[in-house]
């Protein structure tokens, strides 16, 4: 099992937002992925948590977001729930080839 991760070995991007997804959700969605990012960044894992989980609220099929949760609980020891949007990012990212998705 790994015990350490990589700082950035595979990161999706935004380009499959949810195409029923208006302008305004997904403006909120980048802007508060962004703010995660940054917690993320400053340490401040359980922040960084909070604003995923409210990004995600928005639209669970992105990618980015479900690859930074599972960094953020990665680094909370929550090696489990990491693992699993871990592997939910790799799932719903488009370029499935890229990263061994289906």
């Amino acid at each position: 099992f790994i015990t350490e991760a990589p700082e950035v070995f595979w990161r999706p991007g935004f380009s499959y937002i949810n195409q029923k997804v208006n302008y305004e959700v997904e403006s909120k969605i980048k802007n508060t992925y962004a703010l995660a990012e940054e917690k993320f960044n400053l340490g401040k894992f359980n922040e960084a948590l909070k604003l995923v989980d409210q990004a995600l609220n928005l639209d669970q099929t992105l990618a980015s977001l479900h690859y930074l949760k599972g960094q953020i609980l990665f680094r909370l020891k929550q090696y489990d729930l990491a693992h699993h949007h871990l592997k939910l990012a790799i799932d719903h990212d488009g370029w499935h080839s890229r990263a061994g998705g289906k």
